[in-house]
């Protein structure tokens, strides 16, 4: 007899939680409970982790956060992350049905008006768009940047895909006595907050506060985060931090800090980020993610990062309600307020692009 069940994330299912995301492709940093932990300890967020089982066995897992839109109480995609997506198998899919059916059917339970699912995946996605009551995507025109170190290794990156331009910006830290250490004390952590407050605060963008860094620090093991330091002459000049999932030998580079003092001469998010995809391939690691980016060919950011080789991962998220005055005020707020709301919205409820290396 063929079993669904959905149970939320306690004591007694973490490992099952830990162990499908380490198994399944598409399971990254920001599935694991550690980071569950930054999120719900750093940030006002309710969280709500669902496994989807068939018999004794997980088919999927869906991180969640509860948040209200227009006083109307649902679940959401993951916030703060690169990656939120619903998780499955690809041996799975044909279960997708009776997945979507139990996160409906635990939403209703907890009387939600809707809830919104997430997936990187275009089988899930055509699923989604197919089945969803709401198949406009709320957080549209968004994805990761990421690097396929088999196909586009450091030696290939700098002799075909690098500008002799942004060879020559390179070889100017390397010339004018430029070096890069890890950070290894809480002091270095603060001169590396120091510069990614001034850098966000110079683009008119709302920093992080120190205590996440401090709790990142205190989390993770150097096998798991790594806080990289541009120095000269024992100055530190801005710095990268990198995390690292070993189970998908993937490093997401996620937070940036700049000198801005140093002056447009040099780019040290370019430098930055080469020296992040060195410390990657040096570890033998397959694939680089340079963070959530606004899928804008115009956009610089979305530029400097394919300049690297970098090849587009969308995300795609989709709304199924529960309730008809959701609907009918979610479809009033799509066509007259959205075009207005949509950057405000998007920057408070998903991955802040100015968080990765934006």
């Amino acid at each position: 007899m063929t079993n669904y069940h959905i149970e939320e994330l306690n004591h007694s299912n973490e490992n099952d939680w830990e162990e499908f995301n380490k198994k399944t492709h598409g399971g990254s940093f920001f599935h694991t409970l550690k980071w569950k932990n930054i999120i719900e300890n750093s940030f006002d967020c309710k969280l709500h982790y669902y496994l989807i089982y068939l018999n004794d066995k997980v088919i999927a897992i869906c991180p969640f956060c509860e948040n209200t839109i227009k006083g109307f109480r649902g679940l959401i995609p993951l916030s703060h992350s690169d990656y939120r997506h619903l998780l499955l198998g690809k041996q799975d899919f044909n279960h997708l049905e009776e997945i979507i059916k139990k996160i409906i059917e635990i939403s209703r339970k907890d009387k939600h008006s809707f809830v919104m699912i997430t997936t990187i995946d275009q089988e899930v996605k055509d699923y989604l768009k197919k089945y969803s009551s709401l198949p406009y995507p709320f957080f549209r025109g968004t994805g990761n940047f990421v690097l396929n170190l088999k196909e586009n290794p450091p030696e290939r990156i700098w002799q075909y895909n690098f500008r002799w331009k942004t060879r020559n910006s390179i070889r100017k830290f390397e010339k004018n006595g430029f070096t890069i250490r890890e950070a290894t004390s809480i002091d270095d952590l603060k001169f590396f907050y120091k510069y990614y407050k001034i850098n966000l605060e110079y683009k008119n963008r709302n920093p992080y506060p120190f205590s996440h860094f401090e709790r990142l620090w205190n989390t993770y093991s150097l096998t798991e985060m790594r806080t990289i330091l541009l120095c000269r002459d024992e100055k530190v000049h801005g710095g990268l931090l990198i995390f690292i999932y070993p189970p998908s030998k993937t490093m997401y580079l996620r937070y940036i800090a700049i000198d801005r003092d140093l002056g447009a001469r040099y780019k040290l998010d370019v430098y930055l980020c080469w020296e992040g995809i060195r410390f990657a391939s040096n570890m033998k690691f397959d694939t680089v993610c340079f963070g959530e980016t606004p899928n804008d060919p115009n956009y610089i950011t979305y530029k400097y990062k394919k300049s690297f080789g970098c090849s587009y991962e969308n995300m795609y998220s989709y709304i199924f309600p529960f309730s008809f005055a959701f609907r009918m005020g979610y479809n009033v707020y799509k066509y007259f307020n959205f075009p207005q709301q949509f950057k405000k919205i998007r920057n408070k409820y998903v991955s802040r692009s100015e968080t990765s290396i934006d």
